[in-house]
């Protein structure tokens, strides 16, 4: 089965980029690699989330090193920040390329093994062709190495410091998603048609973003660590959307009813309403899967850490409301047995075309107008 590598970049690198892509070729036609890099997400879908998704999954990680690569604040805060950590963590092969002459003394990769050869440059090779063989043929050597490697099998005594570290990354994400109080501070999502979160709350979400983005994880508990990124792209995805059309009112994050226009139009008036509606739903339902995500990561905490966690409390739930009696409706919700797979969410694209499927949802379809 080919290892999943994943290739970081400058866009100013596009053309070295592409060079390499053609010598890893012998290494694809041979099932030894499947490569992946951001010039392969369909257009018109979530760029970063399908990013992050891949950099999450790869075996091995080619970092393309040039004086615009540590200059991309996404690729060197972002990619790299994540590549090294998983690398430190074991669950990954991270592999320097000097393509451009640069400084990278004390960068974090400054400790890997680079290629090509002693760290050459390739663009100060005779020729590319030349320098990019010295890759592939480094690049071959690491994989063998990755393959020969004896993995531990599941029933292997897991390491007690693992737990320990686990434990309080969980303990650590139960306070500040605050599942205590889920519901809650949740309702304001589902009130009256205009999703809202304090302006505490929100920022707080945002920490919780960061946070989550930076921990590394030690190497026994895989799904654990899969789950746990399934609710990070989700927590992204609901952020950036919700905020869309979010205006600060008082201690309020409120969404803005943009349908309303000074000049009366009725055709504008009612696309914009349409459009409103799409969002407003969508912002509802990027929760619920929120949610499903939250009760997804319990379910793996209970698999492998603590049978008894949050039994007591159960499902983390939402309310809806007020309905046109005046009450508000709890809502259930958790990922079916097919959903649940190493990362349930698909990315925002294709969660708009999937969401109708879910157990609980308010819109479906991906077309606002």
């Amino acid at each position: 089965m080919p290892l999943e590598v994943f290739i970081s970049y400058a866009h100013k690198d596009r053309k070295l980029r592409d060079e390499l892509a053609e010598h890893l070729s012998n290494l694809r036609n041979q099932q030894v690699i499947k490569d992946w890099f951001d010039g392969d997400i369909v257009e018109g879908t979530e760029w970063e989330s399908q990013i992050l998704t891949h950099l999450y999954t790869a075996q091995v990680i080619l970092l393309l090193i040039s004086a615009s690569f540590l200059a991309s604040k996404f690729c060197y805060s972002t990619e790299l920040t994540e590549a090294i950590a998983r690398h430190d963590a074991g669950q990954a092969s991270v592999i320097p390329i000097i393509l451009r002459p640069v400084d990278w003394r004390g960068t974090p990769f400054a400790k890997l093994q680079a290629l090509p050869a002693n760290g050459k440059p390739v663009s100060q090779w005779r020729s590319h062709d030349e320098a990019f063989t010295n890759v592939v043929q480094g690049i071959r050597r690491a994989i063998e190495g990755l393959q020969n490697m004896t993995l531990p099998q599941p029933s292997d005594a897991l390491d007690a410091s693992d737990t320990a570290s686990v434990s309080a990354i969980i303990d650590e994400w139960v306070r500040y998603a605050d599942l205590d109080n889920w519901e809650k501070w949740s309702q304001r999502i589902f009130s009256f048609d205009q999703p809202a979160l304090s302006v505490a709350r929100a920022n707080e979400l945002e920490s919780l973003k960061s946070w989550l983005f930076s921990r590394i994880w030690p190497p026994s508990y895989p799904e654990l660590e899969e789950a746990f990124k399934n609710f990070l792209l989700v927590l992204n995805d609901f952020l950036k959307t919700f905020h869309e059309h979010s205006v600060e009112w008082g201690d309020l994050f409120i969404t803005r009813k943009f349908y309303q226009i000074q000049e009366w139009d009725p055709t504008l008036y009612n696309k914009l309403g349409n459009q409103y509606d799409f969002h407003v739903d969508l912002v509802k339902d990027l929760f619920l899967e929120l949610t499903r995500a939250a009760n997804y990561i319990c379910d793996k905490v209970r698999q492998f850490i603590d049978p008894t966690f949050l039994l007591r409390e159960g499902l983390l739930i939402v309310s809806s409301g007020p309905t046109m009696n005046l009450t508000w409706e709890l809502l259930r919700t958790q990922y079916k047995d097919e959903e649940r797979t190493a990362f349930p969410y698909p990315g925002l694209e294709q969660f708009k075309k999937d969401r109708a499927n879910r157990d609980v949802h308010f819109g479906k379809g991906d077309n606002r107008n």
